[in-house]
């Protein structure tokens, strides 16, 4: 039996990016990967990789304790 993956909600970093007023182009070049594949991993079609999130939280100036809200927030379905 195949284990369906995990999908996560990142509705808390996308708040944030706009707050910000951070498109995804915008941040897709500042942490060097396609608009497209941060869309994706917006949609939880695609895994951040640790230096992704690394990059990220450094853009966004994310305090350590708060990645776990804005990275691993399992959606609810």
């Amino acid at each position: 039996m195949k284990q369906r993956n995990v999908i996560y909600d990142y509705s808390a970093l996308q708040d944030l990016m706009t707050s910000r007023s951070l498109t995804i182009p915008a941040l897709a070049r500042r942490i060097s990967i396609s608009p497209e594949s941060l869309a994706k991993k917006l949609r939880s079609q695609s895994d951040f990789t640790q230096d992704e999130i690394r990059k990220i939280v450094s853009v966004l100036h994310i305090p350590p304790e708060e990645i776990a809200r804005y990275f691993f927030t399992v959606l609810q379905i």
